[in-house]
């Protein structure tokens, strides 16, 4: 009877096999780094470069080709040598790694990953397959256990193939040695590294010791692909190292945090029906910061059942709790919860707000126009009213509507509603009035401290406009007050891109991503 034919045996064929296969497994990324296709990015990688150490192309060693990436680090200087790669997201189906590698120094750390949304961390989404040298020899974390494999020579070059089952966490490891027929390593369905069911991938990482810090090694990496057995299409890249320009990424990141449902914030003690004349005191007012911090009500539930600091604090804890749950996406439990905190302490007038916020959020606008419009005469002025109408009016698609109720608050220099109106404008298509309000909030006496936020604000408008020369000039006057906000950089490279500033366009994207050019 024919034996089984190895997973990873069987994904190194597929990583040979044509990409311009017109149906049938696809290849995700693929990386000789003997042509030009070495530009950093969020799509294909980047480069951290630590102090003395280097990550590079080198022509030294090479496993085909005529050049490889040389890794080298050094131990006690705060830091570490990282090549770091991304594909698209795969949760289900199988992914088929295969890289070569060759260490100068078999007795010192590295280490190779591949892992998820949540990154380098033991759990879902997190690793999902973790490669090793400890004292000369391969290991592999397997189930959150170091196991280890055959020793590792020096100056030898290894091919290794992984094949990992997405859906049930398991994968298949082949290792081959330079020179020998047979493999120095063949495991079949080993647990992932946290042994995660559904654990899904989108990054692989060759880095030298990122914990200790001890690690003196020096490795090539050579012939990278990443591949999966569905059949998919893999947008092309639009501009160096990006499927998407960097304001459109950051934009509909902004747009996801700008619909989300969250609380609002509570400004006084009041907003939790507590006045200073009132008996709550410095140990009720030490407990309820205890709630509000943590959530907890196990202080307050030690006080007696008709003490009002005990009737007070409880409610603050549910409306934490409720908060979290809202940020989570539970609208049912939020509400819940601000509905128990509100019958609490109906003195706390930010309960019945956030009820309104959990209506909206579980789709039930009309129930929420009632409760808000019962509410409304309390809130007099309060600019948190403007926010929640707007959200409100949007849901019934009257934007013109949200625009009037935001403006007077906004223009009135509230940053809140001065975010949302902002916002309103900008998904609305109106984005010269929105570069203009960006412009004016900057510009205001005593806006120093956020005036580089709100430049970034206007030069989205003026890209969105199709202006890309005048959004440069406002990123860079951005990036002149807050030298330090990446997100500028990557937009200047946009920019720059448009202008077919080539050499602008990489020095913006080199500065956030690296590069494996030397300096």
């Amino acid at each position: 009877m024919a034996g089984r034919v190895p997973l990873a045996a069987l994904g190194l064929a597929l990583l040979l096999v044509s990409p311009a296969r017109a149906a049938g497994p696809t290849v995700l990324v693929r990386y000789g780094f003997d042509d030009e296709r070495i530009e950093t990015g969020p799509d294909t990688f980047a480069v951290f470069r630590a102090a003395h150490g280097r990550v590079g192309l080198s022509s030294i060693f090479r496993r085909s080709g005529y050049r490889s990436v040389e890794i080298r680090d050094v131990p006690g200087n705060g830091d570490f040598s990282e090549l770091q790669g991304y594909f698209p997201e795969e949760r289900t189906g199988h992914v088929f790694a295969h890289f070569a590698l060759l260490t100068a120094r078999p007795e010192e750390e590295l280490n190779i990953a591949l892992a998820g949304p949540q990154r380098f961390r033991l759990g879902k989404d997190g690793i999902a397959f973790w490669l090793a040298t400890r004292e000369g020899r391969f290991v592999h974390v397997s189930d959150s256990i170091p196991k280890k494999l055959a020793p590792v020579r020096g100056f030898v070059w290894y091919d290794v193939d992984v094949a990992y089952d997405v859906e049930d966490g398991v994968y298949d490891l082949t290792i081959h040695e330079e020179g020998r027929a047979e493999p120095i390593v063949a495991l079949r369905n080993q647990p992932g590294a946290a042994r995660q069911r559904g654990s899904a991938v989108d990054v692989f990482s060759f880095i030298s010791d990122p914990v200790e810090d001890v690690s003196d090694v020096t490795y090539f990496v050579d012939d990278v692909s990443i591949a999966t057995s569905r059949d998919v299409t893999v947008p092309p890249l639009v501009a160096p190292g990006r499927r998407k320009l960097f304001v459109d990424a950051f934009a509909e990141l902004r747009r996801t945090q700008d619909e989300k449902v969250r609380c609002l914030p509570a400004v006084s003690l009041r907003d939790f029906g507590v006045n200073w004349s009132g008996p709550l005191g410095a140990r009720g007012l030490t407990l309820l910061e205890d709630a509000l911090r943590s959530g907890s009500q196990d202080e307050a539930g030690r006080l007696p059942a008709d003490d009002a600091r005990g009737r007070v604090v409880r409610a603050a804890a549910q409306w934490r709790e409720g908060c979290g749950t809202l940020d989570n996406g539970d609208a049912t439990t939020a509400l819940d919860r601000f509905e128990r905190a509100a019958a609490s302490a109906p003195e706390g007038r930010i309960y019945g707000l956030s009820v309104v916020l959990a209506l909206l959020a579980a789709g039930r606008a009309a129930e929420a126009t009632e409760r808000l419009d019962a509410i409304a005469p309390e809130w007099a002025d309060d600019p948190r009213l403007a926010i929640i109408t707007a959200r409100l009016a949007v849901v019934r698609g009257d934007v013109a509507g949200a625009l009037e109720g935001l403006r007077p608050a906004a223009e009135a220099g509230d940053a809140a509603a001065g975010e949302r109106y902002y916002s309103a404008l900008f998904w609305d298509r109106r984005w010269r009035e929105a570069r203009d309000f960006a412009i004016t909030v900057a510009r205001r006496p005593g806006a120093a401290h956020t005036a580089a936020d709100w430049l970034e604000r206007a030069g989205d408008a003026a890209f969105q406009l199709g202006d890309a020369r005048e959004a440069r000039e406002i990123y860079e006057e951005a990036a002149r007050s807050a030298p330090d906000q990446a997100s500028l950089f990557l937009k200047l490279a946009d920019a720059a891109f448009l202008l077919e500033d080539v050499e602008s366009e990489r020095k913006y994207r080199e500065r956030y991503f690296g590069t494996l050019r030397e300096p």
